[in-house]
């Protein structure tokens, strides 16, 4: 096997981190979405689902077996400590299934996972690469308002609730601006030469 790097790309909500991941993805960097891998396992996930149950009830399921948002994300907001819980069943189920995913790319010089919560989370542990994707706040609360059609102020009450742009920025390794009408995909590609020259990897040939 070759060298293989991880990038770990997060962005708050609006900044269009998964935008991002999906030019990513078409410049031939596979990319997990941990979001969705959190909301597979806490469906999917026996010892999981069980876990859940006990520390948020019967409730925690919809009688289809779906996710009872509203019942988890009002013990969720309650406090940090109950934050704490959840993220403690589930986070460590999601990088077991990070650990399982990129087995089917053993040959590929970069992967990736995405996430919002990169820091918070702890997966930054095990990443080689932070990157994080950044956009001033009014672009970031007009593209949630048209994307999610809530109100400003519902938007600015999310971006409270997150790791702030200072904060962001002077935890990752690279820094990637996403304001409309500049070109993402050439800031990605000229990521993705400079992670090349600085880690020395090789040109993946299938």
């Amino acid at each position: 096997m070759n060298k293989q790097i991880v990038i770990g790309l997060t962005g708050g909500i609006g900044s269009g981190k998964s935008y991002a991941a999906a030019v990513l993805r078409e410049l031939g960097v596979p990319i997990l979405d941990t979001d969705n891998a959190a909301k597979k396992v806490m469906t999917s996930d026996y010892e999981v689902k069980q876990q859940l149950i006990d520390v948020l009830g019967e409730e925690a399921y919809l009688p289809t077996g779906e996710l009872n948002k509203t019942h988890i994300a009002s013990f969720l907001f309650q406090n940090e400590k109950n934050a704490t819980i959840i993220n403690g069943i589930v986070h460590p189920a999601v990088y077991r299934v990070f650990l399982e995913w990129k087995k089917e790319f053993i040959d590929v010089p970069i992967i990736g996972m995405e996430t919002a919560i990169l820091f918070e989370s702890g997966f930054d542990k095990f990443v080689d690469v932070s990157v994080g994707i950044t956009a001033s706040e009014e672009t970031r609360i007009q593209r949630v308002m048209k994307r999610d059609g809530v109100s400003a102020e519902q938007v600015k009450e999310r971006l409270r609730r997150q790791l702030s742009e200072d904060n962001l920025t002077a935890k990752v390794d690279y820094i990637i601006t996403n304001e409309e009408g500049k070109s993402l995909l050439s800031k990605l590609k000229t990521l993705l030469t400079t992670l090349y020259e600085r880690f020395s990897l090789e040109k993946f040939v299938q």
